[in-house]
């Protein structure tokens, strides 16, 4: 594996990362958690175009499927906690002018993830918020909430949000998985642990909620990483915290199979997926070394391996994109105000 560093911009707290196709370019988006921008380059040629200067206070950034481009993303949750007035934003991409609309359609105090969920029968959004109100940084006497609702094609259609599971003290994680039956689903994380939330079979059908584990969590991912048909669940333990295992599940119980050996503090990043086809965990933290780093399982050795990518940058996020005979990982590296690619070939 060879991995070569780009430096795409600065970028004061750069935080959100994401990549999908624009009028059928693919396109990779950074954007601050801070009072700053959100910016698009070209994947092929790098080229930057502004998707807004302000508000900033971007936690994510999720495509809607089936459109030219368009996406919802959180704005107004700027740090640390300042969140009262966060909202998810409607981008719309104007192809003939090359410009992006921005309005807001959800006003959701505390909005720090959310999800848009493609099933058969119908979109669903489904959003988490860190908490409902707080009074300073360490009061968490409020806790969080996820919400959920059903999206129209036309967003500019009002959308009623509704609750489905509350009293989540600091509801911070969320992933995306998928049902054998590649029906997507959601993992949310936060101090009593980890809940699986399936959405409606039918119209008009309960979202299905499942309790997987009871310990402080930060935020998890899921893959099989050993291809034996059962995923692993990556977990990082704590808020923000320092210990970052791996689990095994069967018979709905899930069993330690592997800890991470680094010295972490503040671990944020997580993804799970492919990378250059072999099943992949990356990670980072923004306390100690700064670290960029992925696991991978040996099936010689039938042991994980961890390899760093970078030190020094302080990762939020990161995802991973596939080019022309390369994968390409987009890092938010929010410690030294960087938005970072990294190619990866064979």
């Amino acid at each position: 594996m060879t991995i070569e560093k780009k430096t795409l911009d600065k970028m004061d707290r750069c935080y959100a990362v994401a990549a999908f196709k624009v009028a059928g370019r693919l396109q990779l988006f950074y954007a601050s958690e801070g009072h700053g921008p959100c910016y698009m380059y070209d994947a092929e040629t790098l080229a930057r175009k502004v998707v807004w200067e302000e508000p900033g206070g971007t936690m994510c950034i999720v495509p809607l499927e089936n459109t030219e481009g368009d996406f919802l993303a959180v704005q107004h949750f700027f740090p640390t906690f300042q969140s009262e007035n966060s909202v998810i934003v409607h981008a719309h991409y104007e192809k003939a002018t090359g410009q992006w609309e921005i309005r807001t359609v959800i006003r959701l105090p505390f909005i720090h993830r959310f999800d848009v969920l493609d099933t058969p029968h119908q979109r669903y959004l489904i959003a988490s918020t860190l908490a409902t109100s707080k009074k300073d940084k360490e009061d968490w006497s409020d806790p969080g909430k996820v919400y959920v609702a059903s999206l129209p094609d036309d967003m500019s259609e009002k959308i009623t949000v509704s609750v489905i599971l509350d009293g989540l003290v600091k509801n911070h994680g969320y992933s995306r998985i998928y049902l054998d039956d590649g029906v997507p689903s959601s993992l949310v994380t936060c101090e009593s642990g980890i809940y699986q939330i399936e959405p409606p079979r039918a119209i008009g059908g309960q979202w299905l909620i499942s309790h997987l584990m009871g310990q402080e969590t930060s935020d998890a991912c899921m893959i099989d990483m050993d291809g034996d048909g059962i995923d692993e669940m990556a977990v990082i333990e704590g808020f923000h915290g320092s210990i970052l295992k791996i689990y095994k599940g069967k018979d709905q119980k899930y069993t330690e199979v592997y800890t991470c050996r680094r010295k972490m503090n503040f671990i944020h990043a997580i993804w799970a997926g492919n990378l250059r086809g072999i099943p992949t965990m990356i990670f980072g933290y923004r306390r100690h070394a700064l670290e960029l780093f992925l696991v991978q399982y040996d099936k010689e050795t039938q042991d994980y391996f961890e390899y760093t990518l970078d030190l020094g940058t302080g990762p939020s996020n990161v995802t991973v994109a596939q080019g022309d005979g390369y994968d390409m990982i987009l890092a938010s590296s929010r410690h030294i105000g960087e938005a970072t690619l990294y190619y990866v070939y064979d």
